[in-house]
């Protein structure tokens, strides 16, 4: 029996001080994540995520370039880390916002 059956059958004897809900809650969770984790299985949904990821990442760039404050973040950020890379760890920092 998974996670999933055990925290269903669990529900009834639970207290109704939220404990139901919460438990509700997490079913909801695990339900999704498989949703998701189906999705992901899809190539042409990976590759519209892909796509979206690229999208905003372009447009933060965007942004960033035309706003001062934003920019000197940006340098600060590349200072920190250094020239070599930064564009990648940039890259991936917002990319971990999509995430």
């Amino acid at each position: 029996m998974g996670i999933y059956e055990k925290l269903r059958d669990l529900i009834p004897t639970l207290a109704d001080d939220g404990s139901k809900e919460a438990a509700q809650q997490w079913l909801d969770i695990i339900g999704s994540a498989s949703e998701m984790d189906a999705l992901l299985q899809n190539p042409a949904f990976r590759k519209l995520l892909d796509q979206m990821r690229g999208d905003f990442t372009t447009r933060v760039l965007q942004l960033v370039a035309k706003d001062p404050e934003l920019s000197a973040m940006r340098l600060m950020f590349v200072r920190t880390l250094g020239l070599k890379g930064a564009e990648e760890q940039i890259s991936k920092s917002v990319a971990s916002l999509v995430e």
